[in-house]
């Protein structure tokens, strides 16, 4: 299940099997002098199977959408009869049509609850001539949110714009670098363009005079521009820093376990919604607010703006809990926690989970939180779909309750 099957020059499609880590595809695109739109950050630990399970959200999410919007046939094995179908949209040529039924969006973020998906086509395009990278330092949040809300604005030029807050980066520069963070640079707002190279060059100028128009700069006492690109490339070992604060360093036990949680809330919100959510995160920490939880629970990463549908940013939330001192009173208050994330999070108009995440919802509250995201009719569609293709409950049983 692990085999790249076909590209086709004259269609600009290519297809996969689904156990293809996107790593490899991105690797085979480039060297065919294309480009992958399929591009998460652990694009070395994905798959185009679980790209097409989970929906995934990817660097190009503001031009070209979720691997649902340029994912153009699948393969899958229903559960009802173990027989393999191809969907597309409308055709089992990979391009749109009207004469079938759109059957091919089901399976996307289904979660392996539907079928197994074993092939992927994917549409791939021609590798933009010019790529300019830029960021900015910010002294507070609300200047640094302001100016990544502007360049967001302009997604048919800036394929993304990102922000990075002074908690994570506090914990980022420290044991990777060996430098520490300048107290009062609150945010980065950072900015990719890529296109016809006379385009990158006027939009990089646009983007840099957006940054300063709300107070963006860069100073010596501050590490290299590029140091955050080399971040994003070598995801794996940042994210394994959730071993940094671990007693398995000095007593080689048990490590730590990285959790995530993954809201989103409209942009207009953002610098209310931030200055609460802050609030809510200290009181894991405080020792005061969840005394056992604050001996099991770290925050890692707080919440890096990213965008997520056009007007709207996701948090990827990074919690480091240390296992064997998570206890009964430690999952209670986690629960009391937990409630108070959610509830802040719709008070913003907001959703709880975007794309990671979902696993970590308290599985007492998961029906609850379901049907208040979706409604309650809906919740009972999804059910009847999950009972007809797969009436035995086989496929990944507790995704739906």
């Amino acid at each position: 299940m692990n085999k790249i099957l076909e590209i086709n020059e004259e269609t600009m499609r290519i297809t996969a099997e689904a156990g293809v880590r996107v790593s490899d595809l991105i690797r085979f695109v480039e060297e065919k002098g294309y480009m992958c739109l399929e591009f998460p950050s652990m694009n070395r630990a994905s798959t185009l199977g679980s790209r097409v399970a989970l929906d995934g959200y990817n660097r190009y999410y503001d031009r070209w959408g979720s691997s649902g919007s340029y994912v153009e046939a699948i393969e899958v094995v229903l559960p009802y009869n173990a027989k393999a179908v191809i969907l597309g949209r409308g055709s089992r040529v990979p391009n749109k049509s009207q004469l079938g039924f759109q059957l091919m969006p089901l399976f996307f973020g289904s979660k392996g609850a539907l079928g197994v998906i074993t092939k992927v086509t994917e549409k791939i395009v021609h590798r933009p001539e010019a790529y300019k990278y830029g960021i900015m330092g910010f002294k507070t949040l609300e200047e640094g949110i302001k100016a990544y809300i502007e360049l967001r604005k302009r997604a048919d030029s800036i394929w993304k714009a990102k922000s990075y807050n002074k908690w994570f980066l506090k914990q980022a520069t420290l044991p990777l670098m060996g430098k520490e963070w300048p107290d009062d640079v609150e945010i980065l707002t950072e900015f990719h363009i890529l296109g016809d190279k006379e385009v990158v060059e006027t939009v990089e100028k646009k983007a840099y005079k957006i940054c300063k128009q709300f107070g963006g700069f860069w100073r010596t006492d501050m590490p290299e521009p590029t140091f955050v690109i080399k971040m994003h490339e070598t995801m794996e070992s940042y994210m394994a820093m959730s071993g940094l604060r671990s007693e398995r360093v000095i007593t080689g036990g048990v490590g730590n376990r990285l959790v995530p949680l993954d809201p989103a809330v409209p942009d207009g919100k953002l610098v209310n919604f931030y200055r609460d959510y802050f609030a809510l995160l200290r009181k894991i920490e405080d020792g005061e607010s969840y005394p056992a939880l604050a001996t099991a629970l770290k925050v890692l990463e707080p919440g890096t703006l990213v965008p997520a549908s056009y007007g709207w940013t996701k948090f990827w939330v990074a919690f480091l809990a240390f296992w064997p001192r998570i206890d009964e009173e430690v999952r209670k208050e986690w629960m009391r926690w937990y409630r108070e994330f959610v509830d802040l999070v719709w008070r913003y108009g907001g959703t709880i989970t975007m794309t990671h995440g979902g696993m970590f919802i308290p599985r007492e509250r998961r029906i609850e939180f379901i049907k208040r995201e979706i409604g309650e009719r809906e919740y009972e569609l999804m059910k009847l779909i999950k009972r007809t293709l797969d009436p035995n409950n086989i496929m990944n049983p507790y995704v739906l309750p």
